[in-house]
């Protein structure tokens, strides 16, 4: 039904494996499904859609004059009430400003296109256009852009040169982080009118946790446990990653905490293989790692109760323990793209 070249090919692979909304995520696989020799039923099966989307977005590669004009929203889900144009249109309305409610959503279309909606209708609608309704993501607001992108420039020269000579080398990304021994609440499918109660604890103890993630192996993170986060906890640290490296230069990307500039270190790298690459001034957007720690609260902290420090902190040991189980959704959310505040 679809056939693809194989340049395409290997390019909607890669843009595959990046990709994070949903929409264009099905738009990509579906080429890649229908090219491989899948049938429409098995497409719409595996992608979770119907039979008619997989029509529809065929229909629109064929008529698109590249795969950059396929790919941008003009050929989108069944809108209902309204064109593929107009339900085109309030996708990309809704994607530069933020609605809170669909009862405002239901007004916008009323008032553009004068096609009423129920609001249990307009969500079925903003669902199959790929929205979901969620939380606004907080960002750093001092980050300079300028700063950020000279530093993304210089990472993918690090990031390309990984040979074992004086220049080349393992890059590194370095942080701490510092959980706290009590439950998180977060969200979830939960009957309406009703509540769903989770333990939580009142004590304040964390536990203290200095790291380095390998930026090509999601898999290779060193973790140091500590009663404090300083210059010792990163010279054991550091020393970990010289004896897992015995050659080669060692590049850490770190932030500008005060224990990355203080004498003791300095005076310990002066004899070490590691270099130190400091990130710009409020951006924990390019520090690879943080996409790590936030992972391990979804997946060890947040909805559980632990009753003891000692089970929280054995819970934090076994999730670096078992890293490898959770390989193939790192791979996924560790990918080496940056977005830039």
């Amino acid at each position: 039904m679809i056939e693809l070249t194989e340049e395409l090919r290997t390019q909607l692979r890669k843009l595959q494996r990046m990709e994070k909304e949903k929409r264009r995520y099905v738009k990509i696989t579906t080429l890649l499904m229908l090219d491989g020799g899948f049938s429409v039923g098995e497409t719409a099966f595996a992608l979770g859609v119907d039979n008619s989307t997989i029509y529809r977005y065929a229909e629109g590669y064929r008529a698109s004059k590249s795969f950059e004009d396929y790919i941008e929203d003009k050929y989108v889900c069944y809108g209902g009430k309204l064109s593929g144009e107009q339900a085109s249109a309030v996708s990309k309305e809704l994607e530069g400003h933020l609605h809170h409610t669909s009862k405002e959503v239901v007004e916008l279309v009323c008032e553009r296109y004068g096609v009423r909606y129920t609001e249990s209708g307009m969500v079925a609608l903003l669902k199959r256009l790929g929205f979901v309704y969620k939380k606004t993501s907080l960002v750093v607001s001092k980050g300079n852009r300028a700063e950020q992108e000279e530093f993304l420039e210089r990472l993918a020269g690090l990031l390309a040169d990984r040979g074992e000579g004086e220049e080349g080398g393992v890059v590194y990304f370095s942080d701490a982080v510092h959980p706290q021994h009590n439950t998180r609440s977060s969200y979830g499918w939960i009957k309406s009118g009703s509540r769903y109660e989770v333990r939580s604890n009142t004590g304040r103890e964390r536990v203290n946790i200095n790291a380095a993630l390998n930026a090509h192996d999601v898999g290779d993170v060193e973790v140091v446990e500590s009663e404090r986060v300083d210059s010792e906890s990163t010279i054991e640290l550091y020393a970990a990653l010289e004896r897992k490296h015995p050659s080669g230069r060692i590049r850490v990307i770190c932030d500008n905490a005060r224990y990355y500039r203080s004498r003791r270190l300095r005076e310990w790298l002066s004899s070490s293989r590691i270099e130190q690459v400091f990130l710009p001034s409020y951006s924990p957007n390019l520090n690879l790692i943080e996409r790590l720690w936030k992972y391990m609260r979804k997946k060890v902290i947040d909805r559980r109760y632990y009753e003891t420090k000692d089970e929280f902190r054995g819970a934090i040991r076994r999730f670096f323990n078992d890293i490898e189980e959770y390989r193939p959704e790192l791979e996924r959310l560790l990918t080496l793209n940056f977005h830039v505040l």
